[in-house]
């Protein structure tokens, strides 16, 4: 039996498994595999991958705003505004109470952005602050009985946006895109932690 097509194979294997240590399927390698080859036979000059990379975020603006549009769609005529709201809500209902700074933090958001978006969702009677009896200096995020009530009337309408938000991809696509942006926020979460207030330089020289 020749074995010429496992060993050209076992190189594609091990860059998969070092990439992906969780992935489990023949199928999501496959899918994976066919991409590889894809990009080694396009992305050969410095300038091309470049080019890829911004297109790459682009892409991802794109449907960042594509989703935001149809949340702000599917949350007409309830007290919620946004996407972000949504997930505030949800978010100090599965895992509250919660600090401000914690809510904040899980979402990824500058705290400006985040401190508006809980007084909005305060000011609307969706979510109230207690003392944390562990600090004294610092308050707990609950949900009130109005936010639970608005969670149920509009999960359904989130759950739709995120099935159109995924358009036609394939189970394994999305197991595929999954891993990907897993290993991207892994990075970008590990960066912004070291350099916290840096600036762009900084940023550029952790990510190498």
């Amino acid at each position: 039996m020749k074995y010429d097509l496992l060993a050209e194979l076992l190189p594609h294997l091990d860059r998969y498994e070092n990439a992906f240590p969780k992935t489990k399927g023949l199928q999501h390698f496959a899918v994976w595999l066919a991409r590889e080859l894809a990009d080694e036979n396009t992305v050969r000059q410095s300038e091309e991958t470049d080019d890829l990379n911004a297109r790459i975020s682009e892409l991802l603006m794109f449907v960042g705003r594509y989703l935001k549009t149809y949340a702000r769609k599917a949350l007409e005529d309830t007290p919620l505004a946004t996407m972000d709201d949504f997930a505030y809500l949800i978010e100090v209902e599965k895992n509250g109470p919660l600090s401000k700074m914690d809510i904040i933090q899980r979402h990824r958001h500058e705290k400006p952005s985040g401190m508006e978006i809980i007084k909005r969702l305060t000011d609307a009677g969706l979510l109230q602050q207690t003392p944390d009896p562990g600090d004294r200096r610092s308050v707990l995020m609950h949900v009130t009985d109005a936010g639970k009530t608005t969670i149920v009337a509009t999960a359904e309408r989130m759950k739709r946006v995120s099935r159109l938000g995924m358009g036609q991809l394939s189970n394994a696509e999305k197991m595929l895109l999954l891993q990907l942006l897993d290993k991207l926020e892994d990075f970008h979460h590990l960066v912004q932690a070291k350099t916290r207030g840096g600036d762009l330089a900084s940023l550029l020289r952790d990510a190498k």
